[in-house]
């Protein structure tokens, strides 16, 4: 910038008008001006109309030529400044000079619009005499809107008094200039806008509230008082939410407005908003006790109006005891008035912890104290389901307080203090005349139960402290079957410590403790109750099963080995059935509960059942191929001329027979079957070979159709290596070891191994021919065990089968209770383990 005129804008800024005239002279005799550079004249004369120098701004534009238009980095141009300063001397010069009256800055702003915003009316009135303002230009405000929000009478008036000015327009938030005037308390502004022509009283904005809405919102007492004197005003006018002056007065808590309101002609004290609720209704929900007080005092209110709520209930749930007191002392109040969950105001004092509330409704007349919600809970059921302590001690101290009082589910205080676990409330309970520590629910259920089905520990002992709990009310399940069958440790010492606690006592399904513990695999409360007094290992349910069978049967081989080292543990006892633990553990292909059952002291490796079948015959059955060979290591006999043992094999490969709900289940069947059969040539017993044959057979007739149902190749590559098997995707486990198996089976029979590759079609007339081959002598018919893998042993019993002369079918023998079913993977687990053992 050239020195002349940084100099000059300097003394422009320091108000050094003297030195700016000789600056400007100085101008015409310094010829390198022509190169000064853009806009430099033009920013000296806007800074001479912002520091209102009218001489140097003449001087600048006659000189300079700067142009009257140019705009800053703000966009405002020289008329915009001297609008705003309010140079009504300079704004006169610029419109001489054809000055934009229009022009408009980054805020959307007219020279017009700084004019009225800053209150310069002389300016306001110049401005639109000069030129029709273009109101199309105006974006973001009014002129008026400006006007009213800053309160500058005399421009409303100067606006007013222009064509075409629109008293009620709105801008983009929606609001009038009476909505502006009334919103910043503009009481004269207000009375001169009452006063205009045409003017809406009941504009709304965006949201809806009128102008009396938003005085009645900030308190606003003699606005208010000036909008209700205007001729026609709806004192009840409604907002998008149906609120009414009153309602947003009694919510903000202005006595005073309300006051005003309610002296309104018209006004209705009962109106409701989209809630139902009334100006009272705020006036309660929100502590407002001075208003509570004008209301009551004015006309009483219209109680079937509060639907929802009574006026009663709101101040005892927020604990207002002010206006508990207030509301009490009016005409026909109703102190035990239901809300639609049947809840009164005692229900929602109690449930909130509000003592104080609860002693002042309990003074009124007519008070209830054992009033029922719903659910025939009492005020003391809600205090004690919240731990609300103070609470419950003010109701106990209650006359004709039901201590025992009974809700829907015939649970009383005491059953849910227990339950919950609030140890103190307990105390405070079994103190009060009259507690039933036995009482029983709809469950048949006392307090004690809850405490030990949910572990709550300390509850026990103050319970069992307290006096010797009934067991005779314990009718579907003692507290120690709850406490086995929850997996409570501590509780079960808390009970066994007790006096007379029966370590022995069946449950309705015959189980004991032991049982529960057992089948539900809780290792560590199988070990105390083993310690405890008199307890019975041997004890049998209604099925014949024992704790053993249990462990057993569901693979807990932990449980197993403790159970093992009992006094007096029965190794061989047998269920209805003649089944014998180890025939179990055969059955499941369990092996370490087998090896635990095959080490201790007198076990009966061959013990035989009601039907003449022995563990190994099991374990055959069921192909467990690891099993098997763990129970011919210790001389279990194998009778594989048994024709009901050839029949079950056949039957249990056979297609038909197998459900389809499993994809695999055909191949996993075939499997079994190799994996057995290898097991049995490995025995090398020459005994068996027309057993292993017949055996051989089935295989390989089933062996088409599993690998039609099961592979997806075309071409199948048997090799012995896992791991070129393992590069290809396609192949599972199963093929893996389905692919060994055959390969073994092969060798064992014919001394050959397979080829390296073999295609499909080749395998299945393989498979033929070795059928046709070896059709010869077919065993006659046998029985077959059946279990549903899915059902942890849940039901043992005959296959379909040819009955012999004077046969008798074997009845179901099923071990668990179906409200207690114990669920295990261990069978799934330990085939994956025979299966990689094999392969």
């Amino acid at each position: 910038m050239n020195n002349i005129l940084k100099d000059l804008i300097e003394a422009l800024k320091n108000n050094q008008l003297q030195r700016a005239i000789e600056l400007i002279r100085r101008i015409d005799n310094t010829p390198e001006l022509k190169y000064k550079e853009k806009n430099d004249e033009a920013r000296a004369l806007y800074l001479a109309t912002v520091y209102s120098r009218l001489e140097v701004v003449r001087r600048l534009e006659q000189e300079l030529r700067a142009d009257v238009n140019e705009k800053d980095t703000n966009d405002c141009t020289p008329l915009h400044a001297a609008a705003s300063k309010g140079q009504f001397e300079v704004v006169e010069f610029l419109l001489d000079q054809k000055a934009d009256i229009n022009a408009i800055d980054n805020k959307g702003f007219t020279p017009l619009h700084w004019a009225a915003r800053n209150g310069h009316s002389d300016i306001v009135k110049r401005l639109l005499e000069a030129k029709d303002p273009d109101y199309a230009k105006i974006e973001k405000d009014k002129y008026l809107h400006m006007a009213a929000r800053k309160g500058h009478i005399e421009v409303i008036k100067a606006l007013l008094e222009a064509k075409d000015t629109n008293i009620n327009a709105t801008d983009n938030k929606g609001l009038t200039p009476l909505h502006w005037a009334v919103l910043y308390g503009k009481v004269e502004v207000i009375k001169v806008l009452l006063g205009a022509k045409n003017i809406n009283l009941y504009a709304e904005n965006m949201y809806g509230p009128t102008p009396l809405h938003i005085a009645s919102f900030k308190g606003y007492s003699k606005i208010v008082e000036i909008l209700l004197e205007t001729k026609d005003i709806n004192v009840n006018a409604k907002d998008e939410d149906n609120f009414t002056p009153l309602h947003i007065a009694a919510f903000k808590g202005y006595s005073n407005v309300v006051e005003i309101l309610l002296k309104a002609k018209g006004a209705d004290i009962n109106a409701t908003d989209n809630k139902g609720f009334t100006p009272l209704h705020y006036a309660v929900l929100y502590g407002k006790g001075q208003v509570i007080k004008v209301i009551l005092k004015a006309k009483d209110p219209d109680y079937a109006k509060a639907k929802k709520d009574t006026y009663l209930h709101l101040a005892a749930r927020k604990g207002h005891i002010e206006i508990i007191k207030a509301f009490l002392e009016t005409k026909d109040i109703n102190v035990n008035a239901k809300d639609e969950d049947n809840f009164t105001p005692l229900h929602w004092a109690a449930g909130n912890g509000h003592s104080d509330v609860v002693k002042c409704l309990l003074g009124a007349k007519d008070a209830d104290v054992n009033v029922k919600d719903k659910n025939n809970f009492t005020p003391l059921h809600c205090a004690v389901l919240y731990r609300e302590t103070e609470v419950i001690r003010v109701l106990l101290k209650a006359k004709d307080i039901n201590v025992n009082a009974r809700s829907a589910y015939g649970t009383t205080p005491l059953h849910i203090a227990a339950l919950k676990g609030h140890i103190n409330v307990v105390r405070l309970i079994l103190e009060a005349k009259g507690a039933d520590i036995n009482a029983i629910d709809n469950k048949e259920f006392t307090p004690l139960h809850y405490a030990v089905l949910y572990g709550k520990n300390q509850v026990i002992k103050v319970l069992l402290e307290a006096k010797d709990p009934d067991y005779a009310k314990a009718e579907k399940d003692t507290y120690l079957h709850l406490a086995a069958r929850k997996g409570h440790i501590e509780v079960i010492k808390a009970l066994l410590e007790a006096k007379d606690t029966k370590v022995n006592t069946k449950d309705k399904d015959t189980f004991t403790p032991l049982h529960i513990a057992a089948l539900k695999g809780y290792t560590n409360i199988v070990k105390i109750l083993l310690k405890a007094k008199g307890v019975d290992v041997n004890a049998t349910d209604n099925k014949g099963l024992t704790s053993l069978h249990w462990a057993t049967g569901n693979g807990y081989s932990d449980i197993v080995k403790h159970l093992l080292e009992a006094e007096d543990i029965n190794v061989n006892v047998t269920d209805n059935n003649g089944v014998t633990p180890l025939h179990i553990a055969a059955l499941k292909g369990y092996i370490e509960a087998i090896k635990a059952l095959l080490e201790a002291e007198g076990i009966n490796v061959n013990a035989i059942n009601n039907y003449g079948e022995t563990p190994i015959y099991y374990a055959i059955i069921e192909q467990q191929a690891h099993a098997t060979l763990l129970l011919s290591k210790y001389n279990a006999k194998i009778d594989l001329t048994n024709p009901q043992l050839l029949q079950c094999l056949e039957y249990t490969i056979n297609p038909e027979n197998i459900s389809n709900a499993r994809e695999c289940q055909l191949l996993e069947k075939v499997l079994g079957l190799l994996n057995i059969l290898n097991v049995l040539m490995d025995l090398q017993n020459s005994e068996v070979k027309k057993t292993i044959e017949y055996i051989s057979l089935i295989i390989y007739e089933a062996i088409p159709e599993v690998i039609q149902k099961t592979l997806k190749d075309n071409l199948l590559k048997f090799k012995r290596s896992c791991k070129n098997l393992e590069e290809k995707d396609n192949v599972t486990l199963l093929d893996k070891s389905l692919v060994f198996s055959i390969n073994k089976a092969f060798k064992n029979l014919t001394g050959e191994e397979l080829i390296e590759e073999i295609n499909i079609a080749d395998l299945i007339q393989i498979g033929r021919n070795f059928s046709k081959r070896s059709r010869g002598t077919e065993p006659g018919g046998g029985a077959a065990i059946i279990v549903d893998s899915e059902s942890d042993i849940e039901n043992i019993q005959p296959a379909k089968r040819q009955k012999s002369s004077g046969e008798s079918d074997r009845a179901e023998s099923k071990l668990l209770n179906e409200e207690i079913l114990a669920t295990s993977d261990a069978d799934n687990i330990d085939q994956e383990a025979s299966l990689n053992l094999l392969g």
